[in-house]
Parts: structure tokens; sequence; C-alpha cells
């Protein structure tokens, strides 16, 4: 069976290629063959039919003789269900490539509207047709109706978020498909800013939930995902009301996004939820909705939040450590621990940006100051210290002697005003000291060049 769809094609050209090749009047040659969307529907309804559907090989040809490729694509469609199947006869091969033609012979339809509504009708028969157990073949065929469509087009949005809904449903392929999108997100969201907010909040969840789904050791799917529900989020600023995606979306994806943040250690600053208001919003929304569980769950995640933001180890340990909160803690989807060692981190990058900034410290963070700010023992600071190191929140070297430590590098908890400031004075002192340099250089040159 592999390959018997190459077959069917090479039998259906080998009359031309021979009247061609007579022509030619040379044995051997090459011969360029050219071959239109309607020939590989008709070499696609010859091998379904290998499958059991006798009559729709015929039914394709006669639709294909009077031009009506639109009723040939629904055709082929009605009958691809079972030849896409799993359980289906056919190879891999020949069911990917089947569903490569019949994206291919629907994105040449003329009609915009009729191209969209069979590019929607396509990934429904693939999905349908994958079954209670998909495997990663599917989402290729998905991949291919993607890639079948002109950027920006309906078409492909919608093709798109079939992939992406389809995939972070694929226990086989998610992480690979998370693989692929890894970097490109940005550009993906960026192709569709001509769209509505509602549908790019729709994109940009749809993007989340593939990170969301993928991995959790992956590391970099939390960044991935918090990026792009941070995203979701911003773009409510300034919408009436809770828009079409409803209350209970946003504050399932504020739920997400402070699940993401607490599940990825190094992952800071944290500077959109320390300043956009926008997670209070969705605590009041949820409020205002009525829905006690739902409120819960967002009043929760703003306490966790301004927590974080507020670098309060000791208000975040009593929190989680209340029964009462464990319920939403566990609907977040994260436990106290985690939470306590995110803010102990978030602490210690905060100490590292304050020695930064006072330039009487020198950068130098007594172990006495870390103990307190992480409220734990003096004998424990060393070793959040290595945890710190190692996860890059901070660089710098330990020193046991004077129980101190001799800061490098921090990454800042947050990134606004005062620190664009500082970054600007450290820029502005490189840029004079670079141009004494260069002075001293050119006056010691002259100097040589007179001698």
């Amino acid at each position: 069976g592999e390959g018997r769809m190459v077959a069917d094609v090479v039998s259906a050209l080998a009359p031309q290629a021979q009247a061609n090749a007579g022509a030619d009047g040379r044995k051997g040659s090459t011969v360029v063959v050219e071959l239109s969307d309607e020939d590989l529907c008709l070499v696609l309804a010859r091998t379904m039919a290998k499958e059991g559907g006798g009559a729709l090989e015929k039914k394709c040809i006669e639709l294909a003789g009077t031009d009506k490729a639109e009723e040939l694509i629904n055709e082929l469609l009605g009958a691809s269900a079972a030849f896409l199947a799993q359980s289906s006869s056919a190879s891999d091969k020949d069911r990917e490539s089947g569903a490569c033609i019949l994206a291919h012979a629907i994105a040449k339809l003329a009609s915009e509207d009729k191209r969209n509504a069979l590019a929607d009708k396509l990934c429904k028969v693939i999905i349908e047709a994958a079954g209670p157990q998909p495997t990663f073949l599917s989402l290729s065929m998905l991949m291919q109706a993607y890639n079948a469509f002109r950027p920006r087009s309906v078409a492909r949005y919608a093709c798109l978020l079939s992939v992406l809904r389809f995939g972070a449903s694929v226990v086989t392929g998610c992480d690979q498909l998370a693989h692929v999108l890894r970097g490109q997100s940005e550009a993906i969201v960026a192709e569709y800013e001509d769209r509505t907010p509602e549908e790019r909040r729709i994109l940009l969840l749809a993007l989340a939930s593939v990170f969301s789904a993928a991995s959790r050791a992956q590391a970099a799917n939390g960044r991935e995902s918090s990026v792009l529900l941070t995203q979701y989020l911003a773009s409510l600023d300034g919408a009436k009301g809770a828009g079409s995606s409803g209350v209970a979306e946003q504050v399932e994806v504020a739920r997400r996004l402070v699940r993401d943040i607490v599940a990825s250690p190094d992952l800071l600053p944290l500077d959109f939820i320390a300043t956009s208001g926008m997670l209070e919003k969705v605590e009041e929304g949820a409020r205002q909705k009525g829905d006690k569980s739902v409120s819960a769950v967002a009043k929760g995640a703003l306490s966790l939040a301004r927590f974080l933001v507020e670098s309060d180890v000791r208000a975040m340990a009593a929190w989680v450590s209340d029964s009462k909160n464990a319920a939403v803690l566990a609907e977040i989807g994260i436990t106290g621990e985690s939470c306590v060692e995110k803010v102990r981190l978030v602490a210690i990058a905060e100490l590292g940006a304050q020695a930064s900034r006072n330039s009487a410290a020198r950068g130098e963070v007594t172990y006495a100051q870390i103990a307190e700010s992480l409220d734990v023992p003096a004998a424990e600071v060393e070793v959040w210290l290595i945890k710190a190191i190692g996860l890059k929140v901070v660089e710098g070297r330990m020193d046991q002697v004077n129980q101190s430590f001799q800061l490098q590098r921090c990454t800042h908890k947050l990134f606004g005003n005062d620190e664009w400031s500082q970054l600007n004075a450290k820029c502005t002192d490189l840029e004079q000291s670079m141009s004494s340099i260069c002075d001293k250089l050119e006056s010691n040159f002259g100097s040589a060049a007179r001698r």
C-alpha cells in the first residue's frame, strides 16, 4: 500500500508521457508533464475507490468533465472521513497526501467564501477522522492544510486555530508542535494584526494552550505561554464590558498566567501584573458576576500576584498555609511550596536590584539581609543563593568568611522607569569613558606622528 497514490499518478500520466516522448523522438529523455488540480483529485478519487467507494471515481470524473471544481471537492470531502481515519487500510503517506491534495484544490478556488467554507469543512473532517486517540499524523494533515492557504487569509486563520486547538489535545504531538512554535508566536500573531480584537484574543489563547499543554518540564513553554496570556489581558484594556470572551474565560486566563509564573522559577520580570491593573479588573468582573467559585479563583490569582510583586515572603507563606485557600491553589494548579519558592527567588532578585542601585553597598548583600528577606534560617541562605544562581536570577560570588554575597548581575523583578533611568546613566558613563579613551588614543597617535 505504501506509495499507492504515487503509482496511480504515474499510471494516469503514462499515456500523455508516452505521447510527449514520441513527439520528442528520443528514448530515455526527461518529459515534463503539466498536472492539474483536477488530475490529482481524480487520482485521489481512484485511491479512495479502492478503499470501498466504487461509485466515487465515476462521479468525480463526471464532475471534473463539467468543470465543477467545488462539487468535486465536496464529493471527495464527503467520502474522505473513512479514507483519512486511522482504521483505513490506506498507508499513512497516502492519507497525508490525500489531505494535502484536498487543501491545495480548495486553495485554488476562485470564490473566497467557498474557500473559507471548504477549508473549515476539511479541518473538521480531519479532526473527526482522528478518532478518540489522535496521532501526530492527523496534526500533520492539519498543518498541510494551513500551509496551502495564502497568509492573512480567513481560511488560513481557521486552519491555524484547528492546528492549535487539536495540537493541544494530542498527547503524542503537543510537545513537537510546541517545539516548532517556540520563538515564532510573535510573528504568527503579527500576521493577523488586522483581525478584530476578539479574534486576536482567540488566537493568543489557542497559542498559549499549546505551550500550557506541552511538557511542563520545559521552562521555555511556561515563558511562551505567559507572554501570550499577558498579551491577552493587555488587549482587554479599554474594552467595554467582558466582551464576547466572557468573565469565566478571562478568569481562566488570569489563573493560567499566575500558574505559569509560579511554575517557572526563572520567569521574571513581573512588570505587567505590577502596573497594568488588569488582574484587578478581572477580579472585579468576576465578583460582579456573582459566581463564587470563579470569583474565588480570580481573587486568589490576584493575591498571589500581589505577594510576588511586593516580594512579601511572609504574606505568601501565611496565605498558602491557610486551609481556606487550599481549594483555590488546587484550582489554579500550583502548590503552596512552589508559591513560597517563587516569592523567595523574587525576593533575592529584589535584594540584588537594591544593592546595584545603592552605590554605598557596592553590590554587596549580607547573609543576614537575605535570611531576613527570605524568612529562612541563616544556614539555608547559601542553599537559596545556589538555586538563584543556577536559575540565573543573580550572578555573583559567595563570601563565607564575611557572610556576604558580592553581586555581579541580577535579573530585575520589575523593569520600570527607575531601572531605565539607571540603565541610561550607566550607558552615559560608558559613553563618556569610551570618549575619554578615544581622545587619549588620538592624542598619543598625534604625538607619535609629530616625532
